[in-house]
This record gives structure tokens, sequence and C-alpha cells, in this order.
């Protein structure tokens, strides 16, 4: 990778020389010692006199030609600079290449070396003079060099590598990320990602738009060269010699140049590039350069692409981009229509086959020998060779080359002979990626609806594909390999024949053939005794087996101390679900695989090899591909490869028709419909070369019968979530048996049930879920109890006689768990048998010297006795005697005389006679003693002395992965028992600490119960929650997190599946295709249970059905006959989202329906509906000539949000500099045009005028791309989820999306990216954009409204940030603003009252002073300003910034506004609600090393909050947002933390505006910026706010003895939490760099082989992208804390062309899925059977209209299929229609025969 540096870094090599010239030379070591003192310091005019400058800049941009500043170039300067300023000149277009220098990692290096020279000389030194010396450079001199430019910066990045090609292709990338360019794509403005003219030859400008990154990434076009001064040189044609010439960029960037057809003009005026003006009309004999051929613009990756001026833009980037996915055919062939290479007049297939692994000679010679590995030569001119030969060379995403040589010993070789192939390229050693295949374009059978496609088994083998795949074993102390371990274990689980394929240690050899279930290791962990463990060594199966579904080969073991790895390559044929695509992007998946014979046959009697639908010619707007297809007809006959120039002088339709015509061929053929011989005329047919992308159907199906479940008893892997909305859909059918089987049968763990079901037995149903005894259980240890009756169940308080009788006299004495050695509960203790018996599902209580409050019944007792909260609390804490209480034994003695009877009539009077103020709280006082007096209860019983405690069996402490998982109510129990005895020790202190202690316990106590966070910081740091927490929320916990909707309303279930969904027309309406696979794993309990029915023993069925013996498939055959089964396409957003099919046992790995049922299950293969906001890009271009347009009169543009986003970047009155503008909002703020509105179903769609662009994501390569917006629509009744993600457990906020929406996650297991459902991304690491894009000076909001349109300056911008801190607006509309700092007053009196203020609100502003409140956290004396200002400002303000402290705002004008006026807006934040502050107080005592440094803002709106993470983002600031809860209030606070390093470069380069008006605030930040600059300059790390995933695979790659003995600690959390923090992680980069990779240097000399279990090219690829991860700040990660689903039920979605789909800024994208359910009992198939089948479904709920409707598909297959022939045929007479039936059916007439019936 390359980046493209700044104009100003083009001198700097020069000033360096300079300079360098300055420092005295070293002769001695007299010298060496003077050289220390300091040089006399050089004034100004000094260092601008010895200045180097580039003159062809200068000369550019002012027209002096010079080097140096002179006082001609500084007048030139100016003069230009006020030019500008009176709009006399144009500026520099300063992303022209004539401004651009290019850098590449070797330059960075030198310049790297450059700056330690001093080192890297005395290193030299050293080598001389003790050596023999410098013929080599001394080991380690330039590690550090090395290691900062390869694994560091961010121009040396790893490549997907999936294939050769995709490597040959990133030879051409580069960036202006990176060092010396940008510093990450949200810093880069709207004008630098435009193609700029002087791309012209020299930059592909098709590739160049790619991804959110666009005009940022680019490919350089081939043939171009990098000179050593950064410049870039490409061969132009001399108008004036007509010879070629090496032209530089900067050169072409001042020339006019023309394109290479233009010179061939009749016209004396053509247009041409020249200069700033781009393309413009120039007479020929001004044209400086032209371009040799048209092909020249353009990359090499785009010229693998034929056709390539007939080719649309979007399809010649996609072309170019899935050609770097296919995988290596079987049976590859070179594209028969190629493009010739204007250079060298070869077709670039010749070309691009010697970076694919084919090796040709460069000289003539003869081979002397031929081995596996290298080819030796020996040239005719002495020379000699060793050519190296790659075997079986892993690559990623399933890739490998495998080269063979094609030469023998002996034989003699000319120049360019082909010496070796590989499994890219064919025998001739041409690019050969994919095949070519017979095509046509017809729809048929339904299996080319939308975008499938259907091949014949004749192609299915051409398309067979070799892939490879590594296993990989972490191997630690606990892993015992061996076959006698593993056998001693399990003897009987693999074959004799199986087992003689490993070696003693049970590794499978190399060259083994695999079948599928074979092991390739056999190992056993033994855990280590622990807790959850019960002490015991726990023995887990960890073997590898070889899953696939085909044979494999090993290529290759490799075994270290640390691991294993086995790589094994496997061949097989194209199956339903894969996925394929031509050289055009037209991809498409595999739907049917049609038998030869059945196949559409051509002219000539062959069987066509694929079809596509005729539709997606439309769709696409894909003329190329018919090019391509009708010169491969021709290529086919004539047996000659047609090679064409790219851009073809001629009409490309005429020269095509004219080839058909010659070779006898019509561009339409007359195809035979397989079997039934009839013609189908007019379909266009062709050769298509087609190749296999990487992205197979095998890894997408997932199913399970039963298996592993959770600690709560519910489903684990593979289970599906069966919800609130499918339950609702079953209710629709009132199907309740089915409900009854899916929540009690299927949805927990049943083991007897399900043994029972195996064994043939009638199976006893199984009672209530754990679940929900847990969930109960939960409340009632909160303080709820909870009881079941004849009517249901009854909640109320908890009292002292209900914790009597569910603790009975078992009391916990101690916060002991478990002993040290054996594990085994302590008595007494937190576990204790003795307490809660041996399987504890007993209670216990904690017993209390004083009674507390119930937590629940806090509020009902104050309102009974009276009092306000801060009086209740200072009672029960007995801090204050109130009312002649003065503890809780007072209140509980004054509640137990209390007379409910007589209070109620009381209280009851006391509410007739209350004012209106006063009558709320009387009416809340009477309701509260009415309900205790219906209870029949004391209220003194809820004066609690026993506080009730779990059954140990609801918080156990379990294992995982060699860590104790502990639950949160024993963190929470343990510190009740200290605050309990610290109560008791205060006994004997004076009354303040007691008071204190009573409080603590109280406080506790409600810790607990969940009605508090904790206050310890530990306990913080782990998210430990209360009870109530866990179960409905609260406490800063959504009710969406809690059990109640994640565990109780919804449950995982077993006998489930869930695969990739497929039209099939040969279905029935109520019939689902179930992948064998699918239905083996799916019907295992039930297929078992029919086989010992049939006589087998339960274990020889349990065999016969793991190994699908034929048997077992047959038993499996006649089971689905009486099994139905429910399919779910989510969301399920009616009843019809479930529905009741009959399986059907299909081959592949995809489920299949009949596309009738699609529009009615909302299967329509799009599905991608969210609820976020997300960012529009909308082409103000476009939309500005729109407006105004009578006839877009129902556009209703001129009202939309999205309009007023462009209104306020001031682009409507002037034509646009910037194209593109951000407006972040909800896809309902889209304009629509009304007259396109249709509605189907739930769906209400519209079409999007042009202009609209969205950010989406290209499922295949997870790359994101700018797409224009073509439909929004709006969807009800959909079911959501909200995902809350979390960064290190601090602040947590909540993504909504539907169900068939996937999240980009990251796998731990292998450290790569992939997309996850919500339900199964829980405990995930998801990726985030850091910092949004910053707004350009120019092209932002240049006046704010409030009330009035008043200029953006950086004043306003501070005034409306004291606003929003201590601002408000009273009733009366007078502003006022809370101040007590001289400083800050005398700030906002100048910036008000004087002359020509800033902030032209008015100039009359009062300072007052008030008497506060003594109770609040302020001063007592505090002055205010109050402000009168007119009503429509004071109205306008209020209803920008909000009212009321909770409900504040950053109005969203501030946020589009210029970087001074946000920077503004923080700084106003900072002076009164933010808190800057530098402690040494900690440090002074020892406590810290360093000063306590924060900068941060405290809010109690969450709107607010967002705000200010959004305002801190824009002006590159990362931050963090906190919750706690104040001393003093009941709102939940917010602290949001500035990270200290971004915020101090902030003021670093904005010195003028980041000042802070209030003085100790101000000396703080200047403190904070002194340190931090220190801390940098010594390489000391500031702290981060944001983690990095930290993968399981990565586990094993670090020793943590030696040199990463330090990181122990840190990464042992790690593990457990699946990431880290950032700045440990760099620091382990850092030592890792420094350490590690000099063993490294070269792959065969490892000294330490035992630090990483990977082969070192492995290991170094693995570490370094996780070292990439590490140091891209721009990418920050979230952890999914928590999915629930969602109360919204109605989602927008937006449509995009091409393959891609809408995504959100969050990451979230589709994946059309679908998940069959099996139910069990016989009652749920009956209900199945009867209610939910599409026979009995047939009308729609909403207007009783069929349900079923057909699609575009089936009404043009309708179309044809009943269309007469008019070919003259008389018709044939019948004498009523059934006559004419009859003859149809015995096949006396076709379908499209003319008929006539009489009657």
């Amino acid at each position: 990778m390359e980046s493209c540096r700044r104009r100003w870094l083009a001198g700097l090599p020069a000033l360096r020389s300079n300079m360098a010239q300055q420092v005295p030379s070293i002769q001695n070591t007299q010298t060496v010692e003077t050289a220390h003192i300091a040089p006399p310091r050089k004034t100004a005019a000094d260092w601008t006199r010895d200045m180097l400058m580039s003159a062809d800049v200068n000369e550019a941009t002012l027209g002096v030609k010079t080097p140096r500043v002179s006082g001609e170039l500084l007048l030139a300067a100016s003069s230009k600079l006020l030019g500008i300023n009176r709009g006399e000149q144009e500026p520099d277009a300063k992303d022209s290449l004539q401004f651009q220098r290019v850098y590449g990692p070797a330059d960075y290096f030198a310049e790297h070396v450059l700056k330690d020279a001093n080192r890297v000389g005395r290193d030299l030194l050293w080598k001389a003079t003790n050596k023999t010396g410098l013929d080599f450079m001394p080991t380690g001199a330039l590690d550090d060099h090395v290691g900062a430019v390869f694994n560091g910066s961010k121009l040396a990045n790893l490549v997907d590598a999936s294939s050769p090609l995709e490597l040959m292709d990133s030879t051409s990338a580069i960036t202006r990320i990176g060092e010396g360019g940008i510093s990450n794509a949200d810093s880069a403005p709207d004008a630098m990602r435009l193609v700029d003219p002087s791309f012209f030859g020299y930059i592909d400008p098709v590739r160049s738009v790619d991804s959110f990154r666009v005009g940022l990434d680019a490919f350089l076009a081939k043939n171009v060269l990098k000179g050593s001064d950064g410049k870039l040189y490409q061969k132009f044609i001399n108008a004036r010699t007509g010879k070629p010439e090496l032209v530089d960029s900067v050169t072409a960037s001042r020339s006019v140049i023309a394109a290479p057809e233009t010179m061939n003009a009749k016209t004396r005026s053509v247009y041409a590039l020249g200069g700033k003006t781009g393309v413009r009309v120039v007479n020929k004999k001004d044209i400086d350069y032209y371009l040799p051929a048209g092909d020249e613009m353009y990359s090499a990756g785009s010229n693998m692409v034929p056709l390539l001026n007939a080719c649309k833009e979007m399809r010649l980037h996609m072309g170019a981009k899935y050609s770097n996915q296919a995988v290596s055919l079987d049976h590859r062939e070179a594209p028969l229509v190629r493009a010739v290479d204007s250079a060298t007049g070869k077709d670039m297939s010749t070309l691009a086959g010697k970076y694919l692994g084919s090796q040709r000679a460069r000289k003539p010679g003869r081979v002397v020998s031929v081995t596996n590995d290298a080819i030796k030569v020996h040239y005719d001119d002495g020379t000699r060779e060793t050519i190296d030969v790659y075997r079986n060379f892993p690559l990623n995403h399933k890739g490998f080359i495998d080269s063979s040589p094609v030469v023998k010993p002996g034989q003699r070789f000319d120049k360019g002979a082909v010496l070796t192939t590989s499994n890219y390229t064919n025998d001739k050693g041409e690019a050969a990626i994919g095949t070519n295949l017979r095509t046509g374009w017809l729809t048929w059978k339904g299996a080319t609806y939308e975008d499938a496609v259907a091949i014949s088994e004749s192609a299915a083998k051409k398309l067979s594909s070799t892939t490879m795949y590594k296993t990989s074993l972490n191997l630690d102390k606990t892993i015992k390999l061996g076959k006698r371990n593993y056998l001693s274990w399990k003897p009987t689980e693999f074959t004799d024949k199986q087992l003689a394929k490993l070696d003693d240690d049970g590794i499978v050899k190399p060259g083994t053939i695999l079948m599928p279930g074979d092991p390739m290791v056999l190992c056993v962990q033994a855990s280590e005794p622990s807790p959850g463990t019960f002490g015991k060594r726990i023995l887990t199966d960890k073997s590898e087996r070889w899953e696939h579904d085909h044979p494999g080969i090993v290529t290759d073991v490799f075994r270290t101390r640390k691991g294993i790895r086995v790589y094994a390559k496997m061949s097989a044929q194209a199956e339903v679900g894969d996925k394929l695509s031509n050289s055009f992007g037209a991809k498409g998946t595999v739907a049917k695989i049609i038998p030869d014979d059945e196949m559409p046959h051509g002219e000539d009697g062959q069987p066509l090899d694929i079809l596509f639908s005729p539709l997606s010619l439309l769709t696409r707007t894909n003329p190329s591909m018919l090019h391509e297809a009708l010169l491969g007809k021709v290529a086919r006959k004539t047996g000659k490869v047609q090679v064409l120039p790219q851009f073809y002088d001629g009409n490309i339709e005429e020269y095509i028709i004219k080839k058909l015509k010659d070779n006898g061929l019509e561009h339409t053929s007359t195809v035979t419909a397989g079997k039934d011989g009839r013609k189908i005329p007019g379909v266009i047919t062709g050769v298509s070369h087609i190749y296999k992308l990487k992205h197979l159907a095998e890894s997408k199906m997932d199913a399970r019968g039963t298996g592993d479940y959770t600690a709560e008893e519910q489903a684990g892997s593979s289970s599906k979530r069966y919800g609130s909305l499918e339950t609702q859909a079953l209710v629709g059918y009132g199907v309740w048996d089915a409900i009854e089987d899916a929540k009690l049968v299927r949805g927990q763990s049943n083991s007897k049930f399900w043994r029972d079901v195996r064994m043939g037995e009638i199976p006893t149903m199984p009672g209530e879920p754990k679940i929900h005894q847990k969930f109960f259980a939960h409340l009632q240890g909160s303080g709820v109890n909870v009881r079941r009756t004849q009517k249901g169940i009854s909640v109320f308080a908890l009292s002292e006689d209900d914790v009597d009788e569910l603790a009975g006299p078992r009391e916990l004495r101690s916060r002991d768990t478990y002993t040290a050695k054996t594990f085994e509960p302590i008595d007494g203790g937190l576990f204790g048998q003795d307490l809660f018996g041996a399987n504890g599902d007993k209670w216990a209580y904690i017993q209390l010297d004083e009674p507390v409050p119930n937590p629940v019944m806090e509020k009902p007792l104050m309102q009974l006795l009276g009092m306000k909260e801060k009086d209740f609390i200072a009672v029960v804490s007995g801090g204050a005697t109130i009312d002649g209480m003065s503890n809780a034994g007072d209140m509980k003695e004054r509640l137990s005389k209390m007379n409910l009877a007589v209070e109620s009539k009381k209280a009851r009077g006391a509410l007739e006679r209350a004012t209106k103020s006063r009558k709320d709280e009387a009416l809340k006082r009477y309701v509260a003693i009415e309900r205790m007096r219906r209870l029949g209860r004391s209220p003194d019983k809820y004066m609690l002395t026993k506080i009730p405690v779990l059954p140990a069996e609801y918080r156990p402490i379990t294992s995982y992965n060699g860590m104790n998982m502990v639950a949160d109510s024993n963190y929470l129990y343990a510190q009740l028992l200290d605050a309990r005895d610290d109560l008791r020790a205060a006994k004997d202190l004076p009354p303040e600490y007691q008071a204190e202690a009573r409080g603590s316990l109280y406080r506790k106590w409600k810790e607990l119960a969940g009605l508090y966070e904790p206050e310890d910081k530990k306990l913080q740091s782990k998210s430990v929650k209360g009870l109530l927490g866990w179960a409905i929320g609260g406490s800063g916990r959504s009710p969406k997190q809690s059990a109640l909707h994640r565990k109780v309303l919804g449950a995982t279930v077993d006998t489930v599946g869930r695969g990739v969904i497929m039209p099939d027309s040969r279905l029935k309406v109520n019939e689902v295709g179930v992948p064998e696979k699918m239905a083996f794993e799916m019907f295992a309990p039930m297929l078992e249970r029919s086989l010992v029915k049939q006589g087998y023993r339960a274990i020889d069925a349990m065999k016969m059905v793991k190994a699908r013996e034929p048997q077992a498939r047959t038993a499996l055959v006649e089971l689905m006959k009486t099994q139905p089964v429910q399919i779910n396409r989510a969301p399920t957003l009616h009843k019809y989202g479930i529905m009741g099919l009959w399986p059907v046992l299909v081959k592949g790995h995809a489920l299949r329906i009949n596309p009738s049922i699609c529009p009615v299950m909302n299967a329509d293969f799009d599905g991608d509906t969210v609820l976020n906001s997300t960012t529009i890009v909308i082409d103000a271009r476009t939309i500005n000539a729109r407006i105004g347009d009578s006839k877009l009169s129902g556009l209703c543009e001129a009202d939309s949000v999205a309009y007023q986003a462009i209104k306020e970047h001031g682009m409507l009155a002037e034509s646009a500099k910037t194209r593109m503008v951000n407006f972040t909002g909800f896809l309902e703020d889209l304009p629509r045009l009304e007259e396109t509105k249709a509605v189907s179903g739930n769906k209400t769609e519209w079409d999007v005028p042009e202009g609209y662009y969205a950010d989406t994501l290209d499922p295949e390569t997870g790359e994101k791309v700018l797409a224009p917006v073509t439909k929004v629509s709006r969807h009800e009744n959909l079911k959501m989820f909200d995902c809350t993600l979390s960064t290190s457990g601090s602040y947590t906020h909540v993504v909504t999306a539907s169900e068939d929406h996937s999240l980009i996650t990251l796998d731990g297991a292998t450290g790569k990216l992939e997309k996850t459902r919500p339900e199964d991304a829980l405990g995930k690491c998801v990726p985030y954009l850091k910092s949004a894009q910053q707004n350009v000076q120019g092209h932002c909001v240049k006046y704010i409204n409030i009330g009035r349109s008043v200029y953006a300056s950086y004043e306003l911008g501070v005034f409306l940030g004291m606003m929003i801190g201590d601002g408000w607006v009273d009733t009366n509309n007078v502003m006022r603003i809370s101040c007590c700092e001289k400083s800050l007053q005398q700030y906002i009196a100048g910036l008000l009252t004087v002359e020509n203020s800033p902030v032209p609100l008015t100039k009359n502003a009062k300072l007052f002073s008030y008497k506060a409140d003594k109770d609040r956290l302020s001063r007592d004396n505090q002055e205010r300003f109050t402000i009168y200002a007119p009503s429509d400002i004071c109205t306008g303000l209020k209803r920008a910034m909000g009212s009321g402290a909770g409900n504040k705002r950053i109005p969203a004008q501030c946020l589009h506004a210029s970087k001074a006026h946000m920077m503004g807006v923080l700084i106003g934040l900072l002076a009164t609600d933010g808190a800057v502050s530098y402690s040494t107080r900690q440090r002074e005592q020892g406590l810290r090393k360093a000063a306590n440094k924060t900068v941060a803002i405290h809010t109690t709106s969450p709107e607010l909050r967002d705000g200010i993470q959004d305002l801190c983002r824009r002006l590159g600031v990362r931050s963090s947002a906190t919750p706690y809860k104040g001393k003093r209030s009941i709102m939940t606070c917010y602290m949001v933390c500035l990270s200290l390093g971004d915020f101090v470069e902030l003021c670093r380069s904005n010195p003028k505006h980041m000042v802070i008006p209030v003085a100790h605030k101000q000396k703080a930040l200047e403190l904070i910026c002194r340190d931090t600059a220190a801390a940098a300059k010594a390489g000391t790390p500031s702290r981060s706010l944001d983690i990095v995933p930290f993968p399981d695979v990565l586990l094993g790659e670090f020793s943590y003895s030696g040199a990463l003995k330090e990181f122990k600690a840190v990464t042992s959390k790690a593990r457990k939490s699946g990431y880290i923090g950032r700045d440990a992680a760099k620091r382990i980069c850092r030592k890792l760099k420094d350490t590690y990779w000099p063993d490294y240097a070269e792959a065969r000399q490892i000294r330490k082989a035992d630090r990483m279990h990977h082969t070192p090219e492995e290991a170094k690829a693995l570490v370094d992208w996780w070292i990439a991860l590490v140091e891209d700040d721009k990418v920050g990660w979230e952890v999914v804390t928590d999915v629930q689903p969602s109360t919204s039920t109605i989602g927008w979605d937006c449509t995009v062309p091409g393959p891609y789909t809408f995504t959100l800024s969050t990451g979230t994208v589709v994946q059309d899925t679908m998940n069959v359910h099996a139910p069990v009992t016989r009652k749920a198939k009956e209900d199945t059977i009867k209610r939910m089948m599409p026979e009995r479904n047939l009308l729609s709920m909403r207007d009783r209209r069929i349900a079923f409707k057909p699609e575009k598909e089936y009404i043009q297959g309708l179309y044809f299929a009943t269309r007469m022939r008019d070919d003259g045929t008389p018709p044939r007479v019948f004498n009523s229609l059934a006559e004419a039936k009859e003859a149809y059916r015995n096949g006396e007439l076709n379908i499209d025969d003319p008929i006539r019936v009489l009657n």
C-alpha cells in the first residue's frame, strides 16, 4: 500500500539535506565532546533564508519559479491571497496530482532511518571498529524501523489474500490515509473524495469509487510507475512529435491531454483535459499529450473485465471485485472473450498468468532436474537458476496455490515457455479462474426466480472446486493427546478403520483421505478442579473431526508445543446455494441443478449449462454480459479466442451481429424444452465465463435435535429462539398445544422426556421450566412475594412471616464459599449444604439486629407515615429524630399501633378537603392505606429483621474455559453480611458512625434488591446487578434486558433447524424441502424412537442415525410423512409468518419453498427492515436542479427533513462546490414520490427521487459502498430486537434491529468478521467508526435558527453551550444563566453587552444575586445573569435546546456548523457543566504516580449525553459516558469523559478557540496539556477509553514467560471477557514487535519456536492482523451485552440496487434465512396439520382475499405459457371445454395451440 502525501511534504527531503549540511563533522573524541555544545541560535531571518521549497509548486501556484523564500515570492503570495478574497482569482485545486506526491513503505522506512541516524551510525561505527568491517548490517540495527513501518504503519496493510488474483490487484492500491496523509477517513473533506481531472491516465476512476473511503482508497492505472521523487509516471504520446514519452503527474496536470480517439476526430475543436478547468473544448493544435489507448486509464483488475467501454460503471467495479473471490476450479478454462493489453499486444489472461502461479522461462535453456519443490534450469548463456514450485501453499478463506511442473529433466525450452502451471491457470499458463458455460436467459420452472440461477448436472461437475481448510487445536496442560488416553474414555467412539488413519499421538497422517466424521486429532481435556466443577476434574472431548460432507485429503500437519495445525483440501461439485458470477458482476445463487436431459437444449442438440432470469438484464442494465455471451458463441464454434481492445473503435453491436452472421449464428435461438420437446423461440443464448465464489452454501446451514443446555436449562448451541412474536402468531392460529410443545417440551432441558422418546416409551410431560422458578425466586429474594392461586399468580410485598415460611431456621452467618484445595462447600457459608441442602434448593436468611424496611415497600410506608423520602431515610439510619421516631425500631412500633380502618377514614377526609396542589399527595396516601387494609396485614410486618437468601442453585459458581463465573447476587450477599458486621462493630462508636453504618446497611439491602446500582467500584466494573435488575430490569438496566423478556417470555428451543431459503416450484404449496443433513439432526430423537419401535436397540439406533445409514434414511422418509414442521420467516409479521408444511428430503444445504408462499411469508429475499437512524448522503446538485420543477410538484421534497439539511448547508441558493452532504436522520424523513405508493400486506412502499445515497454493505466482501436509494418502505407488526452495546461495561446504548438482520461481529474462534443474528450476538464484539466526518468550512450551516437566524460564530457557540449547561428560559420568556465565577461573569457581560456584540441577541443583560437552597450541592450565595430578549428569540431558544435539566439537547444545526462554532459549544459546556481538574493530592500521598487529570461534562439528559458525544466525534475527540446516581438526586446522571489525548490535540491545534473562560478550569487545562505533551515526548501512553477484541484464536499465541510475563494478569481477564483495553493491547504489540519479530526474520530460522504453536508464517500473519486491528484507532469496538425482544413493531426499509444490503452506521445488515421447527407432542402435530397448513389459510386475514399471489416471474411465465401461436395455424374446433382438456391431457394439443369451443 502506498500513501498520497500532502503538498507541503514535497520540499521536506531537500530541507533535511540542507539542515544536514549545518551539522559539524565528527573526526575524533575531542570533536565528539564539543559537538554537544549548542550552536548559536538562529534567527527567523536565518531560517527563512535557509529554507528550501519546491520550485515547481511555487511556479504553479504563484508564477515565481524559485526554491527559496524571497521578497518576490512573498509579494506574489500576498497578491494571490487578496485576489482570492476579492473573487478575482480561483484557489488552487489542492487535490490535483501536481500538488500530491506518492510515498510508500520504502520511503517511510528511509525516513525512519534518517531520523535515527545517530543511533544507526553508532551501531555501524561499532561494527567497523570491533568487527571485520561494514560488509553486513549489524543484527538488530534496524529492527525498530522495520517494526514501525511494516507492523505499525497504516501503509503496510494485510491483504485478504483469498486468491492470488487479489494479491496481484493489491499491488496497485494507493490510499490517502496513513503516514504523510490524513489520519482517518472521517477527517477527509468531501472535495478530497472527488475524482480530480488530473487523475486521468494515472488513477483508475472507477475503482476509486469504492466503500466508505470513497476517493481515499484507489488503484493506480496499469503501467503507471512511481518515481523516487514521489511523482507518478505514465507513458503518453507527444501530440507534436507523435513519439511516446514518460510524463510525470505534475507535468500532465499542467498540460492539455486528450483521449486517444480524440486525435482521430475530423473536427478542429475537440474535448480535452486542461489545467483547473477540467474537460473543455480546445483546438487540436493545443493538445500536448494523449493516451496511447483507453485501457491505460484503468487498473489491471479492471482490465481483466473484457469489453470495458460497453460495461456500466457499477458492473465493471463488481466484475473486478468478484474475480478476486473466485475459488480454484478442477475443470478450469481461460475465457473465450478477452481484452487485449494495448502496451504489449497480449491478452490480459496471458499476462495475468504469471501472477497466478504460472512461471515462464526468462531465456532459452535446458531443464536440469525437476522435484516437487523446485525446477533447476541451465540457460544457454551459462547461468543457472532454481525456480521454486509452490505446492499446496495455503491462503485465506479456503484459497491456496498449488503449482506443478510441466517440463521434464533434459527438456529444452525457449524464452517464454511455460515451466509451471497452477490451480488458477490452464496448461498454457493463462489465467483460468472460471469455466465457459453455455448460457441462456430463460425463465425455467421457477428455478430462475429473482436472482437465482439454474445449472445443469454437467455444469455442476465443471464447477467442481477444490478448497483448503485449516483445523487448529490449542494445547495446554489440561489437554491430553493420544489414542490410549482417548480410547480409555471412549473406546467405541470411532471404528478401527478410522483410528488407523492416526498416529500414536492421535494426530492424522499427511496424505490421509478423510471421510465425513473421521477424527483428525484425538484428545481429552481434563479441567482443573474448581467450585464450578465441585472440586472434580471434568473430562471433555476436544477432538477435531472432519465435519464436511465430502472427502478430504490431508496435505500438511504442523505440531509444536503450543498447538497443532492440520491442513486438508476438499473437492466438491457446485450445489444448491453456492454463488456464481460472470465477468461482469452478475452474481446469482444456484437454486436448482437440472439433469442434462431435462435442461433446455440449443439448436445443436446440446443442453444449456446455466440459465439466468431474463429480468436480470433489465434490473442490472448490463449489456456487456450479452456481448460476451454472443462473442463466446462465436469463439466456441470457430475454436478461436475472441480478443478485442477495451475501447473498440466502432459500433460493438454491429460488430457482434456481423461476427454471428459470418459464422451462421443468430443472437437468439429456438431451444427445446427438455424431455417434452416443446420449442421455445427467441431465447438469447451464448457462452459465458462463469466462476464460483468462495461463499459456499455448506457453512450456512445449522440444525439441532437436542444437545447442551445453559445454566437456566434452556437450549444451548445451534438452538433457535421462540419469542413473543412467534407465540402471538400461534395464538392467532389458536394452536394452544403447539404453544405448550414449544415452551415446555422443546424450550427447556428435559433429559427424562427425551430418554423416554428415544427408548420408545410413553414420555411424561415435563413440569414448570427451571427458568420460571429462578425468575420467581429472584422476585422473592428482592422483597416481592409471588404465590400461585386458583385464579392465577398473586404478587405482593414480602413480610417477616413470609421470610420465616421460606427460610425456616437456616441462618446464613458467613460469606465463605468453598475450601481452597478440595472445593467443598463450607458449612454456614453462601453454599453450605447444611443450609441450602445437597441440591442447593433451600432458602436461608440473614439475621439483622435492627429492623429495616422492605425496599419495595418504601414509598407505601412513607405515604402511610406521611413522611418525605429525606426524612424517612434519616430516621431509618438513625441520623435524625422526626415526629418522635429516631430509628427504624420506633418506626416499626408506630406502624404496629396504626389502625388502618381509622387511618383510611382520616385519609379520605383529608383527600376531600385537600387543595388542588395537595390533592395528589393526599390521594397517594389514601390509596396506600386502603390497599394495606384490604390486604389484611399489619404494616409493621414489612419492617424486616431477616433478609431472605436465594437457594444456591439459582446463584451458582460455574466454570467456563478454566475461569470461574460467579453469579452477581453472591457479591451482593457478601457485602450485605459485611455491612451487618460493620453495624455490630459500630455499637460502641459515636452516634454519627452508627448512623452511617445503618445507612450503609439499608443501601446494601437496596443494592441486593436491585433498586440501586452498587457503590463499590469493583462491582461496578463487573457490571453487577441486583435481583430485580436481573429479573425485570431497573437500576440502570432496561426491562428489555431482563430475564423476563429474554428467557421467560421467549426461549431457545430444541428440534429446530435454520438455513438459506431458495425457491423451488417443484414443491407443492404445502411442502418444504429440508436438506438431508438438517433433517437427520433435527428429527434425531423421533427418528431414534422410530428405529427402536422397529426392533433395534437404542444404542444401535443412535449410531445408525449418527452415521445416516440407509435403514435410518428409510425410517426418516417414513417419519416425515407423519411429522409436520413449522417454518418461520423472521420477522414474524402476522400469523402467516409461521406456517405448517410437510417436510420433503432434498439434497444440498438450502431450505426450499414454493415461490407461491414467498409473498405471504415476507420471504422476498430482501427484508432489510430497520428501526434505527442512519446517515443519508444527499446529492445536492441533483436536488438543486429538481427543486421548483413544476413536473415534480408531488415530490414533497421542500418539506422534507433531508431538504432542510441541504438548506442548512447553504447549498440551495448557490452552485454547490461539494456534491455530497451527510444528513443523519430516520428513513421516514426521506422524500418520496406519492404517486408511486404501493400497499402490499403490512408493507407500504414509495419510490425515492434521485440524489439520495446510503451506506451499504457488500454481503460478500464486507466492504461499505455508497449506493443510491431507489425505494423506501414502511413495515408494520415486525419482530424487533434491542441489542445493548457497551464499551467495557461503562455507558450502554441500544441498537434496534429486526430479526432478519445480522450484526457484523468478530468470531472469537477464528478471529474473522462474520454476520450474526441479533439473538446469537450476545457477548460478541461489534466494530464502529469512532469519529464522525467534520463539516467543511464553506459547506456547513452558516446561520443558527433560534427564533431568528443568527450567524454561527464561535462566540454564539460559547453562549449556546453555557445556556445548555447552566441556562434556562423561564415561563415569562426571560433567559437566565447561573454563574458564580467572576471570570465567567466578566466573559458573559463582555459577550452580551458590548458594542457590535458577536451574539446580537440583546444588550439588556444584568447580573443579579439570589439566595440558593442550602440543601443543594452548591454555594449558598450564587449569582445569575438575567437576559431580557425578544419573545421570538426566547421561544426559539427554548425550543432548540429543550427545557428542563433532563430534556436538554444540543440543537441539530450546531452539529452541522463550522468547526469553530462546535468548539464554542464545547467550551460553553465545559465552562458550566464541565469538570476540568488537575489534582496532585493522591500523588503527594504516594497513592498515585501521576496527577489525577479529568475532562468531563455532567448532565441528567440522555439526549444531551448523546449530543455531547456526537459533538466530540465531529471534533475528533473520543468519549465515553458513564451513568451514576447523584447523592441527592433521584434522576440518573451521566458523566461524559473526554479522551485526554484527543482533547489536548484539539487544544494544541486550535489555541485561539480552546480557552475556557473560567480561571481555575483554564489553569487545570494548561497543566493537563503540559503533562500530556511531556508524556508524549517520553513515550508514556495516555489512558484509553476504548477496547479491542482479544479473540480466542490468539490465546495460544502468547507465552506468559519472559518478555510477556508482565501482561499475564490483563490477558487472563481478556480470556474471560473476549476484549482488552486498547492501551494494554498496544503495549503488548510494542513488546511483540521489539522481542518476537527478530526471531522471524527468516521463516526457517526460529530460535524460540516454543513461543508460537502456528507455523512461523501463520503465527506472524495472525499476530500482525491483531496488531493492525489494535493500532487502527479510527475503528472502535463495543460488546453486545444483552439482546432482548423489542416493544417496537414498526420499521422502515430502503432499497438499493445491486447485490448490496442496506446498513446502519452501526453496521446492521441482513441475511435471508428461515427457521424450521419440528413439533414433538401428538397434539402439537395435530394442531400444525389442522390449523397451520397453507390449504387451511388461503384467505388473507385483512380483506379475505386470496393470500398467495403470483410474483413477476409467475406472471411472465403464465404470459408465455398461455400465448397462442400466431403462425397462421387454423384453430382446432371442440364441442366443449372438457373435450379440449381431454385432448391436451392425451398429448394431442399443445398449450399454445389456437382452439375454438362451440359450446
